[in-house]
Protein backbone atom coordinates (compact mmCIF):
# COMPACT_ATOMS: atom_id res chain seq x y z
CA UNK A 1 0.00 0.00 0.00
CA UNK A 2 3.11 2.63 0.89
CA UNK A 3 4.46 2.73 -2.51
CA UNK A 4 1.13 3.30 -4.32
CA UNK A 5 0.98 5.80 -2.44
CA UNK A 6 4.35 7.06 -2.68
CA UNK A 7 4.42 6.96 -6.45
CA UNK A 8 0.54 8.67 -6.48
CA UNK A 9 2.59 11.67 -4.64
CA UNK A 10 5.57 11.73 -6.77
CA UNK A 11 4.04 11.25 -9.76
CA UNK A 12 0.69 13.73 -9.36
CA UNK A 13 2.02 16.03 -6.70
CA UNK A 14 6.02 15.70 -6.97
CA UNK A 15 6.21 15.26 -3.95
CA UNK A 16 8.81 13.29 -2.53
CA UNK A 17 9.21 11.35 0.79
CA UNK A 18 11.29 14.09 2.08
CA UNK A 19 8.54 16.64 1.80
CA UNK A 20 6.09 14.62 3.40
CA UNK A 21 6.24 16.82 6.69
CA UNK A 22 5.83 19.90 4.63
CA UNK A 23 3.19 19.20 2.44
CA UNK A 24 0.47 16.95 4.70
CA UNK A 25 -2.98 18.06 3.58
CA UNK A 26 -2.29 16.81 0.02
CA UNK A 27 -0.38 13.73 1.52
CA UNK A 28 -3.72 13.04 3.56
CA UNK A 29 -5.62 13.68 -0.08
CA UNK A 30 -3.65 11.67 -2.09
CA UNK A 31 -4.20 8.75 0.72
CA UNK A 32 -8.06 9.04 0.46
CA UNK A 33 -7.52 9.16 -3.15
CA UNK A 34 -5.55 5.60 -3.20
CA UNK A 35 -7.45 4.00 -0.79
CA UNK A 36 -10.49 5.54 0.09
CA UNK A 37 -11.76 7.61 3.00
CA UNK A 38 -12.65 4.93 5.26
CA UNK A 39 -9.70 3.30 4.83
CA UNK A 40 -7.45 6.29 5.31
CA UNK A 41 -9.02 7.35 8.14
CA UNK A 42 -7.77 3.92 9.25
CA UNK A 43 -4.49 4.57 8.23
CA UNK A 44 -4.24 7.91 9.66
CA UNK A 45 -5.35 7.19 13.18
CA UNK A 46 -2.47 4.81 13.02
CA UNK A 47 -0.35 7.23 11.98
CA UNK A 48 -1.35 9.74 14.23
CA UNK A 49 -0.69 7.68 17.10
CA UNK A 50 2.53 6.47 16.26
CA UNK A 51 3.56 9.72 15.95
CA UNK A 52 2.64 11.02 19.35
CA UNK A 53 4.32 7.41 20.47
CA UNK A 54 7.68 8.34 19.25
CA UNK A 55 7.11 12.19 20.36
CA UNK A 56 6.40 10.25 23.90
CA UNK A 57 3.28 13.07 23.98
CA UNK A 58 0.20 11.89 25.17
CA UNK A 59 -2.73 11.09 22.67
CA UNK A 60 -5.99 12.19 22.94
CA UNK A 61 -8.67 11.42 20.17
CA UNK A 62 -10.59 14.89 19.23
CA UNK A 63 -13.69 14.69 17.20
CA UNK A 64 -12.93 16.75 13.37
CA UNK A 65 -9.49 16.99 13.81
CA UNK A 66 -7.24 16.14 10.48
CA UNK A 67 -3.53 14.69 10.15
CA UNK A 68 -2.27 18.48 10.03
CA UNK A 69 -4.56 19.26 13.44
CA UNK A 70 -2.98 16.87 15.08
CA UNK A 71 0.79 17.40 13.95
CA UNK A 72 -0.42 21.45 15.02
CA UNK A 73 -1.21 19.84 18.57
CA UNK A 74 1.98 18.27 18.90
CA UNK A 75 3.80 21.14 17.70
CA UNK A 76 2.42 23.37 20.52
CA UNK A 77 3.03 20.68 23.07
CA UNK A 78 6.15 20.55 22.61
CA UNK A 79 6.59 24.24 22.43
CA UNK A 80 5.24 24.36 26.08
CA UNK A 81 8.04 21.71 26.72
CA UNK A 82 10.26 24.32 25.29
CA UNK A 83 11.73 21.96 22.36
CA UNK A 84 12.98 23.04 18.88
CA UNK A 85 10.18 22.37 17.65
CA UNK A 86 10.24 22.72 13.58
CA UNK A 87 13.32 20.71 13.70
CA UNK A 88 11.53 18.04 16.12
CA UNK A 89 8.19 17.51 13.97
CA UNK A 90 9.85 17.67 11.15
CA UNK A 91 11.81 14.84 11.71
CA UNK A 92 9.94 12.99 13.51
CA UNK A 93 6.96 12.90 11.07
CA UNK A 94 9.45 11.76 8.32
CA UNK A 95 10.35 8.99 10.73
CA UNK A 96 6.52 8.52 11.06
CA UNK A 97 6.24 7.99 7.03
CA UNK A 98 9.65 6.21 6.65
CA UNK A 99 8.78 3.40 8.86
CA UNK A 100 9.44 0.56 5.99
CA UNK A 101 13.08 0.62 4.16
CA UNK A 102 13.33 2.81 1.03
Amino acid sequence: MLPSLYDALEKQHSITRDELPYRLETVYAVLENVIGIRSSRIIENHIIRKFYHTLDLPFDTVDGYTLKDYVEAARKKIEAMNWNSSNSIATYVSCTFSARPR
